[in-house]
Parts: C-alpha cells; structure tokens; sequence
C-alpha cells in the first residue's frame, strides 16, 4: 500500500495520510484534501508550479506500506485459535 501524509509535503501538524494502490491516487487524494483543509497553504504551495510539478515533488514523498494483514496475520489467529481450543478441552 502507498501512503503520502499531509505533513510530509506542507510543513503542515496535519494528521492526514491519503492511502493507495497507486502513487497518482494517494497523490490525487492528498491534492483535494489540501485544497479543501488547507486552501490558503495550498495556493502558496501550488505558487509559480504547475499542478504537474507539484505532482512530481509529491511522488518523492510517497511511502510503501506492507499491510499488517499479510505479515502473519493469519499465523497469530490460527495460533491463539489453537492454544485456546486446547487449554479449554484439557480442562473440561
């Protein structure tokens, strides 16, 4: 997963990640969440650059994520699914 965070690119204390598939659409998301939560920033940003450019500074800031389901996700439910199923039944 591709992520892009509002702090990374403005400078901003702003929390928001715009999270993807692809760099255009974290880049895409993170362009119209800053003209609307940040408009006055936005302009002073996009300032002298086309929205090209800017969107060429931007790809350099995308992160790639691993998805925390893919990394034994399925390892630790099977697990604790067992140990709990045998613990029950020695008891009972």
């Amino acid at each position: 997963m591709k992520t892009l965070s509002c702090q990374d690119v403005s400078g901003l204390a702003c929390p928001f990640v715009a999270k993807g598939e692809t760099e255009e659409e974290v880049i895409q998301q993170l362009m119209d969440h800053a003209k609307t939560a940040h408009p006055e920033e936005s302009a002073k940003m996009m300032e002298g650059k086309s929205e090209e450019e800017m969107k060429e500074m931007m790809k350099s800031k995308v992160k790639e994520e691993e998805v925390a389901g893919d990394m034994g996700g399925g390892d630790t439910g099977e697990a604790a699914g067992g140990d709990m199923g045998g613990d029950t039944g020695a008891a009972v």
